[in-house]
């Protein structure tokens, strides 16, 4: 779907699907940070799952375990 409107994720955007959130946004960049948490606070992506997206990011032990901690820190 972001591939569609050129990478844009916005309304209408089906985030149920965490590919459609892409995942670099869940990597903890500083623009992406109020996105995610708001996702996450809203509703829209439920923690489980974004802790299950960190298992399929190509990283090592110590980085997914920042990952984690941090989705964990947005979702409270």
């Amino acid at each position: 779907m972001a591939d569609q409107i050129n990478g844009a994720i916005g309304e209408g955007s089906d985030f149920t699907n965490l590919k459609a959130t892409t995942p670099r946004a869940w990597v903890g960049r500083d623009k992406d940070r109020a996105f995610c948490i708001g996702l996450l606070q809203h509703a829209f992506v439920k923690l489980v799952d974004a802790l299950a997206m960190v298992r399929l990011m190509p990283l090592d032990e110590k980085q997914q375990q920042t990952r984690t901690r941090r989705i964990k820190r947005w979702a409270a």
